[in-house]
C-alpha cells in the first residue's frame, strides 16, 4: 500500500533543520544573542537575529520567537536592507504555516519575501525566498510543475554570491518536484547534488558574501540538511524498485540523526524506516521503527507527526488483518486532521477508513463515505485523493457484485498511476483488475493482466504482488480448465514463498551475527542448516501431499466459482422481481383507489348538482364546485405524475437541458399555488438570489418545483411558511436548491422509504391525500439533470428537500 506523507515540520524543513538536543539549542541560541549586541549596525545584526529566530522555532520557544521577529525589523527598517527583510519574511511565513496553519497567510508572505529579494538584488536573498515559495507549492498545492519552474529559473542565476546552503536546498526541493511528476532519473541526479553542497556546509562551511563569515543560519551545521535529503532520496529509490537501497539510505540517514542528537529528525526517519518495511512485509520492525517514532514526537509534542505516524500503524496493521487495531489508529489521526481542519490528510485518512470498513462489510457506511470522500477530493482537486478514492469504490463495487463498475474505477486508477510512472501501484492495481476479471469469468483478460503485474512486481522488488499475481494466474488456468498449467503457477508460487522465507531467515542470521561473537553465530549457523535440511526434507513430502490436494482443490474451485457466479445471478434477479412485484402492486393500488375512487365520487355529481338547482342551494353549489375543482386538479397531478413516471421507466422523457432562468420558474410556481397557500395561510417565499441560471431542462424543473412545494404545502399547518432558496455554490458550478416548510416533519424511519415506489404518501394537515409517486419522480428527474435530491427533517420541525443543478456556463 502506498502511503501518502505530508507533514508540517516538512514545509519548513530545508530551513528549519530540526533541532538537536535542547541544552545545545539553548547555548547556540545565547551565543548568537551575544554576537547580535556586538554586530555592526545593519544586515550584520539582522543575520544574527534571524538565525537566533531559528533556534527559538526549533526550541520552541514562542515567545523569544516573536520578541526576536519585532527586534530584527526594527534593525532591518532602519537600516533600509530589504535582503534582510526578505529573509524576516521567511520566517514569518514559516510560522504562518506551523504554528498558525494560515496557508493563504503564509503564500502572501512568501511572494512578498520574494519581491523584497528582487529589489534588493542580492542573489542568495533571490535563491532563499525563491526555494522556500517552491517548496511551499510542492507541500500545500501540489503543484509540481509550478515549483519546478521557479526552481530551474532560480539555478540558472546561481553566482559566487549564493551559499552553498541555499544551492543544496534548491537542488533538493527540484529534486522531490521531479520526483512527484515520476521524472526519477531527473530526481536522483539533484538528490546527489544536494547532497554534495549539504555535506560541504557540514565540513568546510562558506562565507555569505556580504558578511565576510559563515551566516548564522549555519549555526547548527548541515546534517540535518544531510539526513532530510537522503530521507527524499531513498522514497525516490524506492518508488523505482530500489527497496535495499531505499533501506540502505534510510538507515543512513537514521544513524546520523542518532549520533547528533537530532531527535525529531530520527522519529521523522523512523516513520520512513516503518513504511518501507511495512511494503516489503516486514512487518515487526515496521511496527518497532513506528513506536519508536511515535515515542519522539509525543514526548517533542509534534502532534502533526504524531497523527501522520498513527496513519502508518495503521496500514501495517491493516495489511496484518488486525482490522480492529488498524481501526483505532486511523479514528486518532482523523479525529485530529478535523479538528485542525487538514483537509488533504482528512482524505487521505478517510479513504484508509473505507478500506476498514469494507473489510467488515459495512456497504451502506461505506458507500455513504465513499461518496463524501469523492465530493471533498473533487472539490480539493487532489489526484492522488480522487485515485485513492476511485480504488476503495471498485472494492466496494466488487464486494456488491457491481463488477461492470468495479472494472470501470480501476481503469482509472490505472491510468493516474501510469501518469505518475508508479511502477508499484500500477503492478498492484494490474493485480486487482486482474482479481475483477476473473470474477467477471473473463479468464484469458485475467491472466493477460497478472501476467503484466507480475512483470513490474518482479522489476519492482514486490514480494507480496509476486505471490498474488502467481496465485491469480494458477485461477485463471483453472478456470479455463488449464489445470497442469495451474499447477505450473501454484509450484512457481510455492517456489517464491520459499525463496522469501529464506530471505528472512538469512536475515535473522545476519543479525544474530551482530549480537553475538564469532563462535556463538557459527554454532547458529550450523543450527540453522541441520534445520533447514529436516526442514527441506519435510517440505518435500508437503509437497507432493499439498500438489495432489491441489488438483482436487483446483476443480473445486472450478464448481464452486460456477455455482457462486450462478447463485450470484439468481439472487439478483429474485430482488428485482421482488422490486418489481412490489411496483407492480403499488400501481395497481393507484389506480384502484387514488384513480377509481374520485372518479366514481364524480359519477353522482350530476343527480346532486340537479337537486340543488331545483332547491336553490347556491352556498352547497358553491361547496361542491370547489370539491369538483380540487378533485380534478389532484386527479391531473396524479395523471401527469404517472405520465411521466412511465416516460423515464421507458427512456423516453423528453430532455432538452438548456440555460435557464431558475428565479422565473420559481415565480411561476409560487403563483400557480397562491390560491392553496391561501385557503391554508401558509406564505410561500423565494429567496433565490438574484439572476440564478442552471443548465437544466425546464419542464423538467417545472415538475420537480411543483412536487416539492405541492408537497411542502400539504403537510404545513396553516399559518406556516415555504421558503425555496439556495445554500451554496461549490467550485464545480453546482448550485444547491432548498424548498424547506414549517410542517409535521417525518420519522428517521420513514426518511428512508421516501422514495420508494412502494412508500404511501400519509394524509395532509389539511386532509389532502397523495401516492407518493411525487417524490420518487422528483428523485430521478434529478438525477436526470446531473444532480441529487436528499432531504433533512424531524418530527414537529419541518423537512427540508435539497437538490442539486449544473450551473449555466
Amino acid at each position: 500500500m502506498k502511503k501518502r506523507t505530508l507533514t508540517v515540520i516538512l514545509l519548513c524543513s530545508s530551513f528549519f533543520l530540526y533541532s538537536q538536543n535542547e541544552n545545545q539549542n539553548l547555548a547556540i541560541a545565547d551565543s548568537l544573542y551575544q554576537e547580535y549586541l556586538v554586530a555592526k549596525p545593519g544586515y550584520d545584526q539582522i543575520d544574527y537575529l534571524v538565525g537566533l529566530a531559528r533556534i527559538c522555532f526549533l526550541t520552541p520557544d514562542r515567545k523569544r520567537f516573536d520578541e526576536t521577529l519585532v527586534l530584527a525589523w526594527e534593525v532591518a527598517l532602519k537600516s533600509e536592507d530589504l535582503a534582510g527583510q526578505s529573509n524576516i519574511k521567511i520566517l514569518e511565513n514559516i510560522r504562518a504555516f506551523v504554528w498558525e496553519r494560515d496557508i493563504e497567510k503564509a503564500f502572501r508572505l512568501c511572494f512578498e519575501a520574494v519581491e523584497l529579494a528582487e529589489e534588493s538584488g542580492d542573489p542568495d536573498a533571490l535563491a532563499f525566498a525563491t526555494y522556500q515559495l517552491a517548496e511551499n507549492y510542492i507541500y500545500e498545492k501540489g503543484e509540481n510543475e509550478k515549483a519546478e519552474g521557479l526552481l530551474r529559473a532560480s539555478i540558472a542565476q546561481f553566482s559566487e554570491k549564493v551559499t552553498i546552503k541555499n544551492q543544496g536546498n534548491t537542488y533538493k526541493n527540484l529534486a522531490v518536484a521531479l520526483r512527484n511528476l515520476g521524472q526519477y532519473d531527473g530526481a536522483i541526479q539533484n538528490f546527489q547534488l544536494a547532497l554534495a553542497a549539504f555535506e560541504q556546509v557540514a565540513e568546510d562551511p562558506d562565507k555569505h558574501h556580504r558578511l565576510d563569515r559563515v551566516s548564522a543560519m549555519y549555526a547548527d551545521g548541515g546534517i540535518g540538511n544531510v539526513t532530510q535529503s537522503l530521507v527524499y532520496l531513498s522514497e525516490t529509490q524506492d518508488a523505482i524498485g530500489q527497496l535495499k537501497e531505499a533501506e540502505s539510505t534510510l538507515l543512513r540517514a537514521y544513524e546520523l540523526s542518532d549520533d547528533y542528537d537530532l531527535e525529531d529528525t530520527k522519529a521523522w526517519v523512523c516513520g520512513k524506516l516503518g513504511v518501507l518495511y511495512d511494503k516489503r512485509g516486514e512487518y515487526e520492525k515496521a511496527i518497532r521503527f513506528l513506536q519508536e517514532g511515535l515515542i519522539i514526537f509525543e514526548t517533542l509534542d509534534l502532534s502533526y507527526d504524531v497523527a501522520q505516524l498513527q496513519v502508518h500503524l495503521g496500514d501495517v496493521f491493516f495489511d496484518l488483518e488486525d482490522f480492529d487495531q488498524a481501526k483505532s489508529h486511523y479514528e486518532k489521526s482523523h479525529a485530529f486532521y478535523v479538528e485542525t481542519n487538514d483537509t488533504l490528510r482528512n482524505l487521505h485518512v478517510s479513504t484508509l477508513q473505507i478500506s476498514t470498513l469494507l473489510q467488515e462489510n459495512k456497504l451502506d457506511q461505506s458507500r455513504q463515505k465513499l461518496n463524501e470522500m469523492q465530493q471533498m477530493a473533487e472539490l480539493f482537486g487532489d489526484s492522488t485523493s480522487i485515485a485513492n478514492v476511485l480504488r476503495q469504490s471498485s472494492k466496494y463495487y466488487k464486494l456488491t457484485g457491481e463488477l461492470d463498475k468495479a472494472a470501470f474505477e480501476i481503469k482509472k486508477v490505472l491510468l493516474f498511476n501510469r501518469s505518475r510512472s508508479d511502477q508499484q501501484d500500477e503492478a498492484r492495481t494490474l493485480a486487482d483488475m486482474a482479481e475483477i476479471f476473473l470474477l467477471q469469468g473473463k479468464a484469458d483478460s485475467a491472466k493477460l493482466i497478472s501476467e503484466q503485474a507480475l512483470e513490474l512486481a518482479t522489476e519492482v522488488g514486490r514480494g507480496d504482488l509476486i505471490s498474488d499475481n502467481y496465485k491469480l494466474i494458477s485461477e485463471a488456468e483453472a478456470f479455463k480448465g488449464n489445470y497442469e498449467s495451474a499447477l505450473s503457477y501454484f509450484q512457481k508460487l510455492y517456489e517464491h514463498e520459499k525463496s522469501m522465507e529464506i530471505v528472512k531467515a538469512q536475515e535473522i542470521l545476519r543479525n544474530e551475527q551482530v549480537r553475538q561473537n564469532v563462535n556463538e553465530y557459527r554454532d547458529a549457523e550450523e543450527a540453522a542448516r541441520v534445520q533447514a535440511n529436516l526442514l527441506s526434507t519435510q517440505n518435500r513430502l508437503y509437497l507432493g501431499l499439498a500438489l495432489l490436494l491441489f488438483a482436487f482443490l483446483l476443480v473445486g474451485l472450478y464448481l464452486f466459482s460456477r455455482l457462486r457466479l450462478a447463485k450470484k445471478l439468481l439472487e439478483s434477479r429474485n430482488i428485482e422481481l421482488a422490486d418489481l412485484n412490489k411496483t407492480k402492486d403499488r400501481f395497481f393500488g393507484i389506480i384502484a383507489h387514488d384513480i377509481r375512487s374520485p372518479i366514481v365520487a364524480l359519477e353522482g355529481v350530476g343527480d346532486q348538482v340537479s337537486y340543488y338547482l331545483e332547491k336553490g342551494k347556491k352556498d352547497k353549489l358553491k361547496n361542491m364546485a370547489d370539491k369538483i375543482g380540487s378533485t380534478a386538479r389532484n386527479l391531473t397531478r396524479l395523471l401527469d405524475n404517472l405520465l411521466n413516471w412511465a416516460l423515464i421507466q421507458q427512456d423516453v422523457m423528453p430532455h432538452h437541458p438548456d440555460n435557464i432562468s431558475l428565479n422565473e420558474i420559481v415565480d411561476q410556481v409560487i403563483r400557480m399555488f397562491d390560491m392553496h397557500a391561501s385557503v391554508k395561510s401558509i406564505t410561500v417565499v423565494n429567496n433565490l438570489p438574484e439572476n440564478v441560471n442552471v443548465h437544466a431542462d425546464e419542464r423538467s424543473i417545472n415538475i420537480i418545483l411543483r412536487n416539492l412545494i405541492s408537497n411542502a404545502l400539504k403537510f404545513t399547518h396553516e399559518g406556516g411558511t415555504i421558503e425555496v432558496g439556495t445554500t451554496s455554490v461549490d467550485q464545480n458550478s453546482v448550485i444547491k436548491i432548498y424548498v424547506r416548510d414549517t410542517g409535521v416533519g417525518m420519522e428517521q424511519q420513514k426518511l428512508k422509504e421516501i422514495f420508494k415506489v412502494s412508500h404511501s404518501s400519509d394524509t395532509g394537515t389539511g386532509g389532502e391525500k397523495g401516492t407518493g409517486l411525487g417524490l420518487v419522480l422528483c428523485k430521478e428527474l434529478v438525477e436526470l439533470n446531473k444532480g441529487q435530491l436528499e432531504v433533512e427533517s424531524a418530527v414537529n420541525q419541518g423537512s427540508n428537500f435539497l437538490f442539486t443543478l449544473p450551473l449555466a456556463a
